[in-house]
């Protein structure tokens, strides 16, 4: 197990499960993840529309009322000491988080063998898949169904698990966006979904500065490039798009439409095939790999499903056991304390 892998796990945990757990504040770990909590909740309580120190007060009574069953009173009180400034909540907002992450990118200075980093991708694809019920298995569901194209199509052992790890990774960028976009259950705004669109730009600024995962950030960051240049974030034309990524491109497409969403059903086989035809026609996917999809569909997406269900498994018992879904908005939270 990495060492990071508790934290990540109990990030969403309350201080009265770790307690009946028999685990303390004195688990460096179990310190570790109660900070990280603490600054999840905080960070989902704040408005994005509204001037942040304007907000400090009731933001800190949010962080109070946790204090005990929540969140141990030792982190409250490192939270205290921490806020007293204006600065620390203006840093809270900035928007220079791009220079920050390449200063401190926690991949930056890695040097793995692949079953090491693929465990690690697995850690940052549940820190961005399990923020929402509804893409808690997306990512291994692409890493799967792109790795069972390629391999029908003749990629070699190593760029099969570079593909495989592009699709684990391809929704990293997602990290800069906050939950409060992410989580939202109704439709976004202009606003919020231009947001949201500068993920996979900063899913190839995240993994480009990894050494050794040039091809892999080329790759993950392509997800929402399109044959035609109608895509984002580069809208490259066909020539400048190659063959992993035209596969990360439809893994990432017949995967979503096969899952299911607040506002439809999973989509079925002739569902996911018929859409992926069409934007074909269109000239906005590559046929050919659509075709290799549907020639070995029921073998790819049986695979997709197993590693999908696993997915599913760990996402509904980790948060069955703190009573909550990834999905609450602490935003809604705290109005109704003020009410």
């Amino acid at each position: 197990m990495l060492p990071a892998a508790e934290i990540i796990e109990w990030h969403h945990t309350p201080l009265s499960i770790h307690l009946q757990a028999g685990r303390s504040i004195t688990n460096a770990n179990v310190l570790a993840a109660q900070m990280v909590l603490l600054a999840d909740r905080l960070e989902r309580a704040i408005a994005r529309g509204r001037f942040v120190l304007h907000q400090v007060s009731e933001l800190r009574q949010h962080i109070h009322r946790l204090e005990g069953s929540v969140i141990h009173p030792d982190v409250v009180a490192l939270f205290n000491e921490i806020s007293s400034n204006e600065a620390f909540w203006l840093e809270l907002v900035s928007k220079n988080l791009s220079t920050r992450l390449q200063v401190n990118n926690p991949l930056r200075q890695i040097d793995l063998n692949f079953d090491a980093a693929r465990a690690l991708a697995s850690v940052f694809k549940d820190m961005t898949d399990f923020r929402s019920r509804f893409t808690a298995t997306h990512s291994v569901g692409v890493a799967r169904c792109a790795y069972g194209i390629a391999q029908k199509l003749g990629f070699t052992a190593k760029d099969l698990q570079q593909i495989e790890l592009a699709g684990f990774l391809h929704d990293i960028g997602k990290l800069v966006v906050p939950n409060a976009i992410l989580c939202k259950p109704g439709k976004l705004t202009d606003d919020e979904y231009a947001i949201i669109r500068q993920h996979s730009y900063y899913t190839h600024r995240i993994l480009s500065r990894v050494w050794g995962f040039e091809q892999i950030a080329e790759w993950a960051a392509s997800h929402h490039e399109r044959l035609d240049g109608s895509g984002y974030p580069e809208h490259f034309a066909s020539q400048d798009i190659d063959l992993g990524s035209r596969i990360i491109i439809v893994a990432d497409i017949a995967t979503a439409i096969a899952e299911r969403r607040p506002y439809r059903e999973p989509g079925n086989k002739m569902k996911v095939l018929s859409e992926l035809r069409e934007m074909a026609r269109k000239k906005t996917l590559e046929s050919a790999i659509v075709e290799t999809l549907a020639d070995h569909y029921d073998e790819i997406m049986d695979a997709v499903h197993v590693a999908q269900s696993a997915d599913e498994e760990r996402y509904i018992e980790r948060y069955s056991l703190i009573g909550i879904e990834a999905t609450d908005s602490i935003a809604d939270e705290l109005q109704q304390e003020q009410a």
